[in-house]
């Protein structure tokens, strides 16, 4: 797949909206620009209030930032190895 191809095309349109940083929460459209995997909820009873953000922030330049919970973190940065554009 050709991640970086599809970063750059994005980072492109972006640039002719005006648009200097973009979310994309865990989900097909995550997967398609950056590789990494969804997967199901996790269905663990945390004992916190309110959602856990998973996702990530794409700029302009540099690298995708991923942005995970501490709870299920090892498994974004497992996902992140051997792909230099994400963070």
């Amino acid at each position: 797949m050709d991640y970086e191809g599809r970063l750059s095309r994005v980072r492109e349109a972006m640039r002719e909206k005006g648009i200097a940083l973009m979310y994309l929460r865990r989900g097909a459209n995550l997967f398609y620009l950056t590789g990494i995997k969804r997967k199901g909820p996790e269905l663990t009873d945390s004992n916190s209030y309110g959602d856990y953000i998973h996702g990530a922030y794409i700029t302009l330049t540099g690298g995708i930032t991923v942005v995970a919970p501490r709870m299920g973190a090892s498994g974004w940065q497992r996902q992140a190895e051997g792909k230099p554009w994400i963070t």
